[in-house]
């Protein structure tokens, strides 16, 4: 081992609740080793989001599309300010899909604090220019059981 720290970035998508609570997951594990995190989910209309207000073991920031300006700015900002972090940003199509950032945008961003940051991405929609920068790639169906 050569003392360097290994940063990885993992691309979670399909089913939204199943990718989040992953990268939920992969976080609450990081944390119970010691690692710093940061978690930012993006949109409080969904049911699911109000209850982790009170029910995780660490923080969740929640950023509303509707009330939130520059989303893009408040993540990339705080994430940047950091330090060998696992950090979350779920539903990280949402912000794509209203137009607030592009993905070569994401993608600079995230290849370009690879050297410093975790990073965990999760959202329903597939976008291939992020797979294939991933190193964690997985896709989560619905069950219809």
């Amino acid at each position: 081992m050569d003392g360097r720290v290994s940063h990885l970035i993992h691309y979670y998508y399909g089913d939204r609740l199943q990718t989040f609570q992953t990268g939920l997951g992969t976080l609450i594990r990081a944390s119970g080793h010691s690692k710093d995190v940061l978690a930012f989910v993006i949109n409080d209309s969904f049911t699911w989001v109000n209850s982790l207000k009170e029910s995780q073991p660490i923080t969740v920031n929640i950023l509303s599309l509707a009330k939130d300006k520059n989303i893009q700015d408040v993540i990339f900002d705080k994430i940047l300010s950091v330090n060998n972090y696992v950090c979350l940003i779920s539903n990280i199509d949402l912000l794509i899909e209203s137009d607030l950032i592009d993905t070569k945008e994401l993608l600079d961003f995230i290849i370009g604090i690879r050297g410093k940051n975790e990073i965990i991405l999760t959202c329903k929609s597939y976008y291939p220019e992020l797979e294939i920068n991933a190193d964690y790639v997985s896709l989560f169906k619905v069950n219809d059981v």
